[in-house]
């Protein structure tokens, strides 16, 4: 195996560590720049790719920017400590993350029937006992299927499902207020809602088959601080 003695230096030419050796059984770029990155990859060349080092002859060659091509043959280059090998660097970019922020979701209805006055349902009383008596499960850890069922709402194209369910977070509040349980009127007061759906331009789920998966993105897309699709930035 051949030793080969280089040095790490910054985008801007600053040096990042004093002159060292690696050995390497195959005397090329790339077989080097692994080498080169098993030494410092806990330290200087954490995160960075091996393929994104960039190689030079020696300091000579790095003031002239002249690199070594990744198939290059090192030969004699870096075989004395005094005209050790140049290894560039790059600068860590910072990556740009989501910035997720709470949001009041928007209205499920887009038609004029949004601004028409809602009427309750004279049964809505049903529905709020209910709710009561599964708040009253969850308090005592029951978990059968019995104690947290599902609330369906179902009927024909514009017979006011998406205003009900607009309407439903404040319709609940003052339902339950009546019943009177403190903690429970508690939660409502401050819970947060979401809307999710998977209609209206929203039914491609970019191969997310997960039904959880589906809905966990609609929901973080309720807060996302773009406009733009989630994973976009904005």
């Amino acid at each position: 195996m051949a030793r080969k003695w280089f040095q790490l230096v910054g985008e801007r030419g600053s040096d990042v560590t004093s002159v060292a050796a690696v050995s390497v059984d195959i005397e090329d770029v790339d077989a080097f720049r692994d080498a080169v990155k098993a030494k410092y990859e806990d330290s200087h060349l954490a995160g960075i790719a091996a393929a994104d080092l960039t190689v030079f002859a020696n300091r000579a060659a790095y003031n002239v920017k002249q690199a070594l091509e990744e198939d290059s043959p090192i030969g004699s280059f870096g075989g004395l400590e005094e005209d050790a090998l140049i290894v560039q660097v790059p600068t860590p970019r910072p990556v740009a993350m989501p910035t997720f922020v709470w949001k009041a979701p928007k209205s499920l209805v887009g038609s004029i029937g949004a601004n028409w006055d809602f009427q309750n349902s004279l049964n809505i009383g049903n529905l709020s006992y209910a709710i009561g008596q599964h708040y009253q499960a969850w308090t005592k850890g029951k978990t059968d299927k019995r104690s947290h069922p599902l609330f369906v709402c179902s009927g024909g194209p514009g017979t006011g499902k998406s205003r009900l369910l607009d309407e439903l977070p404040n319709v609940l509040r003052q339902q339950v207020g009546v019943q009177g349980d403190p903690a429970m009127n508690e939660l409502l007061r401050n819970a947060y809602t979401y809307k999710v759906t998977f209609e209206n331009g929203t039914t491609d789920n970019r191969g997310i088959s997960d039904p959880s998966k589906m809905i966990g993105t609609r929901m973080l897309y309720q807060l996302y601080r773009s406009v733009g699709r989630l994973g976009e930035g904005g």
